[in-house]
């Protein structure tokens, strides 16, 4: 983590605890591209983030009511 700029580095833990606190085992990472990996860093508005989560479908859920592993 030590390449991340140092404002990246200061708020990133925080954002995964409090994704973690909202979403419980549906947080499958936090994904950091752009600047906020990188040179040019302004932490501006724009975020350079994603967070991807795991989505329970309930039985019912589509046509045929099957669940589908899309990737890993």
């Amino acid at each position: 983590m030590s390449a991340l700029p140092t404002e990246v580095r200061r708020v990133l833990p925080d954002l995964v605890r409090e994704v973690r606190d909202a979403v419980g085992d549906r947080l499958v990472g936090v994904y950091l591209y752009g600047s906020a990996v990188g040179e040019g860093f302004d932490g501006g508005e724009e975020t350079d983030a994603d967070v991807l989560l795991r989505r329970h479908l309930r039985r019912d859920h589509g046509a045929s009511g099957s669940r589908r592993q899309i990737s890993r």
